[in-house]
């Protein structure tokens, strides 16, 4: 039987952010594309929708926050669920975050093993 991975759409202006990141989601054996900025996000996911979304906030240009409300209004990209990783730890920006839509929040610096276990508890079963 194929097995096809599952797609995962990170989203950071931070070079070295993307390289760490990409490298553990590919070791466990995850799609990965990558975005510097929220232009390059919404094209890619316009292109073809990913099953996940890993989203900083801060970015020059169109921010986190503005992606998230970007994806929640279009038909396309709504029900992808987005996970925030960001260096914002206040709570404000969280619970923004969340209400926009946002399934999980996670602060950097992170432990790339409790970032894996919340990409699995998201798209596992999908």
């Amino acid at each position: 039987m194929f097995f096809q991975k599952k797609k995962i759409l990170v989203v950071d202006d931070d070079q070295g952010m993307l390289k760490i990141i990409e490298a553990r989601l590919k070791h466990a054996n995850f799609d990965v594309e990558l975005a510097q900025n929220g232009e390059e996000a919404m094209d890619a996911m316009s292109k073809k929708p990913p099953k996940l979304v890993l989203l900083d906030i801060v970015m020059p240009g169109m921010d986190g926050f503005q992606v998230l409300e970007m994806m929640k209004k279009s038909r396309k990209t709504k029900s992808i669920p987005v996970i925030m990783i960001t260096s914002k730890a206040d709570d404000q920006a969280v619970q923004r975050a969340i209400t926009m839509g946002a399934r999980d929040y996670i602060v950097k610096p992170f432990s790339p093993s409790v970032m894996l276990e919340k990409v699995r508890k998201e798209i596992g079963s999908r």
